[in-house]
């Protein structure tokens, strides 16, 4: 529960508890005959950080070294309002990419273009929708891999 931010929606301590997550690829699954979607949901357990120094990050790490778009998405079981999304880049690893939210649960809808990201987090804010998902779109990266260690999202 410490881990848990106030408002966050997207938070769950639990795979699947509150929204499921996909990806354009994962380097966990590849590398081991577990699920399509293994790992994925540490972007919404709330740890921004690399709480075990000796292990691989838990965070979303594509499969596809050098080579974009990457995408990773979250649909919520339920319809929420939101207006604000933090995307925690794993050590800077995100350059250019795309905030898209779904309303209909089919179709992305760009809210944020990000150019040169620079920092620990991006905050994206939009005036609050009733929304089934969101997806980072990554078209460049610093680095070869797609990395993303957090997905927030929050009503305001």
């Amino acid at each position: 529960e410490s881990r848990r931010k106030p408002g966050n929606l997207a938070y769950q301590r639990f795979e699947n508890q509150v929204l499921k997550v996909t990806a354009s690829s994962n380097k966990y699954h590849k590398q081991s005959s577990f699920a399509k979607d293994t790992c994925l949901w540490h972007v919404t357990d709330g740890i921004t950080s690399r709480p075990f120094p000796d292990l691989d990050p838990q965070c979303f790490y594509d499969a596809t070294p050098n080579k974009t778009p990457d995408w990773i998405a979250l649909a919520f079981h339920k319809p929420v309002t939101a207006g604000r999304i933090v995307v925690y880049p794993f050590e800077n690893s995100l350059c250019d990419y795309e905030v898209q939210i779904s309303v209909d649960g089919d179709e992305w809808k760009t809210i944020q273009r990000i150019e040169n990201a620079q920092g620990e987090f991006q905050t994206i804010q939009f005036p609050p929708q009733t929304l089934k998902g969101v997806r980072v779109f990554v078209t460049k990266t610093n680095g070869p891999d797609t990395r993303i260690s957090e997905i927030e999202v929050y009503e305001k």
